[in-house]
């Protein structure tokens, strides 16, 4: 009686779901007044410094549709490279990043397909292009060559931050 013949001792390390937490708090309010923002670049803007700031991405870029041009027009982009220092960006009224938009559908780009930022920065391997419905396009550069599972997931909440606040803000 009173004898222990037996200790469990349970170590869990909670570092990276902590940090993951800590991340989301900050995105939720750096865009959390997204609905109050001046104008669709405010907004635009807001996002993609979130993304490369608080997310970490190493490349985001925003593209809204202009309808009298029919093209989807570069809004906004920010991106960490030590290899490049500005980029080009073009209208964008046709291939593939285009279909990715008129489709409705998000699909993911790796090294040798045409993309936004695959054949601009070198360090980028693969882009995850997320349509935002009507309004434009949403273009995520990874480092990695299958477009790390926490990077998707961050894009995705990203995507959805912005295309709620851009719905707000041309309402």
């Amino acid at each position: 009686s009173g004898t222990v013949f037996r200790l469990v001792w349970l170590n869990q390390d909670v570092t990276e779901s902590r940090t993951r937490e800590m991340t989301l708090s900050d995105l939720q309010e750096a865009t959390q007044r997204l609905p109050e923002a001046d104008s669709l670049d405010e907004v635009c803007e807001t996002v993609t410094s979130a993304g490369v700031d608080i997310l970490s991405l190493p490349a985001v870029a925003v593209f809204l549709y202009n309808k009298e041009e029919g093209k989807l027009q570069p809004t906004s982009i920010k991106f960490n490279s030590d290899n490049v220092s500005s980029l080009s960006m073009k209208s964008i009224g046709n291939g593939p990043v285009w279909d990715v938009f008129t489709g409705g559908f998000p699909i993911q780009k790796e090294e040798n397909e045409d993309g936004v930022f695959i054949d601009q920065i070198p360090e980028i391997r693969s882009e995850l292009l997320l349509p935002l419905g009507s309004q434009g396009l949403l273009a995520v550069g990874d480092k990695k060559q299958d477009f790390g599972t926490s990077n998707r997931e961050y894009a995705q909440i990203l995507s959805a931050r912005l295309e709620s606040g851009l719905n707000q803000v041309s309402s």
